[in-house]
């Protein structure tokens, strides 16, 4: 019988328990190493080809080169041209590579599950979007084989949305504008209804200094002919007539709570009277110091509540892999593990395969209880991927270090050309 904390462990299950652990520590899902697992070589290959970080960089640069080709097709460019035919390959091997990124997905996974998982969500978006990209494709072809200098295509202008499918930084930002599109609308709602407000105070107040402003020009020319010898006009033509409607005065209101139009709209008013200061006063205090902040306060908070809602969903994932890790270890459900076990070391010169034993050793320990003797279930769930990113600095310094220097041996080769 094994001692208390010490068991054995079948090779295969300890492939699978590091499986799931890396997947815990890089927030994999359902493309995950452990869903890989038993699958067939073909399926393994197909993850291998989506989890590579250079497969994801060539689809960003598909992205980039799909979207710049609108640059080049008609009617920016001449339907006869050479640069038409050149898009229209061009534009069919991007929806080829498009095509192929989601067939991986399905490949690995199944059919239903790529439509059924709550994971698949932004890769459907996918694969609707290649949808409407054909469409375009087909009336571009047809346009160049009938020379036609004009054929709308709709949905060119989806082209960078892709990038939206495939970062996640990205589809965060893009939900939660969809998301908050419903309280933004109340707070529009309410702005709308105070630049009304004081487009009609505007329209029964303002109305006179905003009425032969050429007239008013003239005769401040002549005043500072009169004085000074000059003859420079003050105000701007443009605000003629600005509040004989409360929809015009709406209008320039609204750009002046974007300050785009200050100070010019106010000087007819000051000339006039500097009372009228009272009424841009107080617009622009309510206007920039309440209600503006006011929108991006509620932007900020609710992105804030959507961050940690996904922060959880990650972290409750990530502990169920390592639940699911520490099962296949424990199988005598002693709650804890020996230290000393060799089944932690070889577990993990899996997770750290550049590691010495001395230095996993460390890792280990730093995993362990109080008394350095056994590690508990629970900071093994709780600790575990904080204390498998300790080395992970020393690595990433060490990359910056390399990356510096290639630059510089790059940029000097360069110069030596010039």
């Amino acid at each position: 019988m094994e001692p208390s904390g010490k068991v054995k462990v079948p090779e295969e299950n300890l492939q699978l328990a590091a499986a799931y652990i890396k997947d815990a520590r890089d927030g994999r899902g359902i493309y995950g190493q452990a869903n890989a697992f038993y699958k067939r070589r073909y399926a393994r290959i197909c993850f291998c080809i989506i989890t590579n970080p250079w497969f994801q960089r060539f689809i960003y640069c598909n992205i980039l080169l799909h979207s710049f080709l609108a640059f080049f097709e008609p009617p920016s460019s001449d339907v006869r041209s050479t640069y038409a035919y050149v898009s229209v390959c061009l534009n069919g091997l991007c929806l080829l590579i498009y095509v192929t990124d989601v067939m991986l997905c399905i490949s690995f996974l199944s059919w239903k599950a790529f439509f059924r998982h709550e994971d698949n969500y932004w890769s459907r978006r996918e694969a609707f979007l290649i949808i409407l990209f054909t469409i375009d494709w087909i009336l571009f072809i047809s346009q160049v084989l009938t020379f036609t200098p004009r054929i709308v295509q709709p949905f060119r202008g989806l082209r960078p949305a892709m990038i939206i499918c495939k970062s996640k930084n990205i589809g965060h930002v893009y939900y939660v504008a969809q998301t908050v599109t419903v309280k933004l609308g109340g707070m529009a709602l309410t702005l709308c209804v105070f630049i009304f407000m004081y487009s009609c105070i505007g329209v029964h107040l303002m109305a006179p200094p905003y009425e032969n402003i050429a007239a008013t020009n003239a005769q401040m020319m002549a005043n500072n002919s009169a004085v000074n010898g000059t003859c420079t006009a003050l105000l701007d033509v443009a605000y003629e007539g600005m509040y004989n409607n409360i929809g015009k005065g709406s209008v320039h209101l609204f750009a002046l709570l974007q300050t785009d139009n200050y100070p010019n709209v106010v000087y007819p008013a000051l000339v006039k009277s500097e009372l009228y200061s009272l009424y841009y006063g107080t617009y622009l205090f309510l206007g920039l110091l309440l209600f503006t902040p006011y929108l991006l306060a509620i932007i900020a908070n609710h992105y804030w509540n959507y961050h940690k809602m996904v922060v959880k969903k990650e972290r409750k994932r990530q502990r169920e892999w390592l639940v699911k890790a520490w099962l296949l270890l424990d199988t005598t459900t002693q709650e804890s593990l020996s230290v000393d076990n060799p089944v932690l070391v070889r577990l993990f010169k899996i997770l750290k395969p550049k590691n010495t034993e001395e230095e996993n050793y460390e890792l280990i320990e730093a995993l362990s209880t109080e008394d350095a003797s056994s590690i508990h279930w629970v900071r093994w769930v709780t600790q575990l991927c904080t204390v498998l990113k300790l080395q992970k600095t020393d690595e990433e310094e060490h990359q910056i270090i390399v990356n510096a220097a290639a630059s510089l041996s790059l940029a000097i080769l360069f110069l030596s050309k010039i």
